[in-house]
């Protein structure tokens, strides 16, 4: 399972909005195999909990923060109607780990990417073999409770 990576920038204090970036793809070959893209799922949901208890330890009262992910669905050569929870994480886990991280979300809203990553051929196989493929991922923006 692979699990995408964060974009910090410098000018991004302890202070104001977090502008946390986290992609999470089953695209482990594209990434470091020492990156948080080579984690299981249960290592990475624990890290996002110690990452966001964290970020919450050293955050201002008045602290914001952006995560930006999207669901991983275990839908390799699966059809929609076959997918199970087993392996899969979903908006509902990333906002019960804020929560109990101290954070609470303020916006949930979708932010639309290009469906240039989908070919023709791969389109085609998608739907002969019913796999729903998503091109957005949530914009959760979260403060300090």
């Amino acid at each position: 399972m692979g699990l995408g990576h964060f974009v910090i920038p410098a000018q991004a204090g302890i202070q104001g909005l977090y502008p946390f970036l986290l992609s999470y793809y089953k695209q482990s070959n594209n990434y470091d195999p020492d990156g948080i893209s080579g984690l299981s799922k249960e290592k990475y949901l624990k890290f996002l909990e110690s990452f966001f208890s964290l970020a919450h330890l050293n955050a201002k009262k008045t602290t914001q923060m952006a995560f930006i992910n999207a669901d991983w669905r275990d839908f390799q050569n699966t059809p929609a109607k076959n997918e199970t929870r087993v392996n899969s994480i979903l908006i509902n886990d990333y906002l019960r780990i804020l929560n109990q991280s101290g954070w609470q979300e303020t916006h949930i809203f979708q932010a639309p990417l290009s469906s240039e990553r989908f070919k023709a051929n791969v389109v085609s196989a998608m739907q002969r073999k019913k796999i729903i493929g998503v091109t957005s991922r949530y914009v959760i923006i979260s403060k300090k409770k």
